[in-house]
């Protein structure tokens, strides 16, 4: 009788012998570059992700951690206003009165139009590219942008000039402060300007989104951990104004100033 012979068993995928293995190293190199590159740009996409999402996060969180927890508006003092468009804020004062005439460093010449009737202005700071090179946001584009997020270029200092506050609303907090408080932050502001020999501010010729404003030559360095919402929470802060610990969002600004707001008497500065 014949012993049946033995067959070894191989499963179904084992490799043929004497077959070539492709191994990760075997890889065609074009193949290769492509892996590591989508490895790479899957990296930096979660990192730039988790970037956004923490700066978001610290920008609404730290806003709630208020600055002058004492502040309460003064019924007999001297009315502004923080006004928000959406993206970007401004202080409105008075244009002239017994403590300040911006007209000592400002200058009617600046402006386009005729600025006889007007009683405000409403001051904003920012980049000096982004903010002369877009006036309205169809003209934004992503390297301006991303310029000013790292910090490239001047800035700047607009003067806006206003015939009255805008009403309240949840864009437009008005309310009164001492005449101290009124003090520091127009010292403030001044130390913004980049002056002249004679002491005005640097008007920066031909710039003007509207007849009524104008733009001058500012101090200090915009970019993402110093906004223009984040130099008028400074500015508010100095005055001794409640304020958001940090404001690089517009919200910011105005969410400490919603109580005990928009309740300006009516009182002649």
């Amino acid at each position: 009788m014949t012993t049946p012979r033995r067959i070894p068993f191989e499963p179904a995928n084992a490799p043929i012998a004497n077959s070539p293995v492709m191994t990760p190293t075997d890889l065609p190199p074009w193949r290769t570059r492509i892996r590591r590159w989508l490895r790479f740009g899957g990296l930096a996409l979660v990192t730039l992700v988790s970037v956004i999402l923490l700066y978001v996060s610290a920008g609404f969180g730290l806003a709630w951690i208020p600055l002058n927890t004492g502040f309460r508006p003064d019924p007999e003092g001297i009315e502004i206003a923080v006004i928000d468009n959406g993206v970007h804020t401004d202080l409105a004062l008075p244009l002239t009165n017994s403590y300040q005439n911006w007209w000592e460093l400002l200058s009617p010449d600046d402006f386009p139009t005729d600025v006889s009737g007007y009683r405000y202005v409403a001051f904003g700071w920012g980049n000096r590219q982004f903010y002369l090179e877009t006036p309205t946001w169809a003209d934004v584009r992503v390297t301006t942008v991303a310029k000013a997020s790292i910090g490239l270029g001047g800035s700047t200092l607009r003067a806006d000039l206003l015939y009255e506050l805008p009403p309240p609303s949840p864009q437009c907090r008005r309310f009164r402060i001492s005449r101290d408080q009124y003090a520091r932050l127009s010292q403030a502001i001044r130390d913004t300007m980049k002056l002249s020999e004679d002491g005005r501010a640097t008007p920066i010729r031909g710039a003007h989104y509207i007849d009524s404003d104008a733009f001058y030559e500012a101090t200090g360095r915009y970019h993402l951990l110093n906004t223009c919402n984040v130099w008028t929470g400074r500015i508010l802060k100095d005055a001794g104004i409640r304020v958001g610990l940090w404001t690089p969002f517009p919200g910011g600004v105005l969410t400490q100033l919603a109580e005990g707001t928009n309740e300006a008497t009516h009182h002649t500065d």
